[in-house]
């Protein structure tokens, strides 16, 4: 009888600890409210909210998946868009910007209808990250492949420019990325989340200073870079006036 006994409690203990798995942890302040299936097979990448909308778009193989968030349903898919990483979301312009790895492409989409705008194609090699800034009406797309950033004017859907990534620098602490763009400008991002970024600003540094150090302790940031005259330096750089080399030292005014 003590044995039977004994073998119910274990079976008991297993059934519990099963369920306790699959349920919800007494001990966790969150749970899973709802699983959204989605049809098709293939990878994913990003997600992204469309918090004026109430809708997410989901990276999925080769297309982008829509939900209504307040139903939890499919309302559209977005075909087409080979090697789809990102999603950035303009709601200001009533448009959204999709990363084309494959394609090297920016899908761009009228954000209430889901219909195309148009496809940008870059110079850029496998765009992957791509975030929206409000203020500048900039959109920015990384790209794995080739080291920079295309830089995508939102209004009118031209490109602006690549920015080469020479220096690229992440402050775990304060969870900011720091590119050094080769013009005169520091891009400063904010990890606003694990598949969040928010350009804080694009702060003034030196004509010529593309690449950066940074001290995750005291998080100052080095950068070189010099005075530069009207001559050509070679690489199609500009010259450099002599004497005028130096290093600025950039520090957060708060940390």
């Amino acid at each position: 009888m003590k044995r039977k006994l004994g073998l119910l409690s274990c079976c008991c203990f297993l059934l519990f600890a099963v369920i306790n798995l699959h349920g919800q942890n007494s001990g966790s302040e969150y749970s899973i409210i709802n699983k959204i299936s989605l049809p098709g097979n293939g990878g994913w990448d990003y997600l992204t909210v469309d918090e004026l909308g109430l809708r997410l778009f989901v990276s999925h193989s080769s297309v982008v998946q829509v939900i209504d968030l307040k139903t939890g349903q499919l309302a559209g898919t977005i075909n087409d868009t080979p090697g789809v990483h990102g999603i950035a979301i303009a709601p200001d312009l009533n448009k959204a910007f999709i990363s084309e790895g494959q394609s090297s492409a920016i899908k761009v989409i009228n954000l209430q209808t889901l219909a195309v705008i148009t496809d940008v194609k870059i110079a850029g090699k496998n765009p992957d990250a791509i975030i929206y800034d409000q203020f500048s009406k900039r959109v920015f797309a990384f790209n794995g492949a080739s080291s920079n950033a295309t830089v995508l004017d939102a209004v009118t859907n031209e490109v602006l420019g690549n920015i080469p990534l020479d220096g690229v620098k992440f402050d775990p602490t304060m969870k900011r990325v720091f590119t050094s763009n080769g013009e005169g400008t520091m891009t400063v991002v904010q990890e606003v989340s694990k598949d969040s970024f928010k350009v804080l600003e694009n702060f003034p540094t030196a004509s010529g200073a593309r690449t950066l150090a940074l001290d995750t302790k005291t998080h100052h940031i080095y950068m070189s870079a010099a005075e530069s005259n009207a001559g050509s330096g070679g690489n199609g750089r500009p010259g450099m006036s002599q004497g005028s080399f130096f290093v600025m030292d950039i520090g957060p005014l708060k940390n």
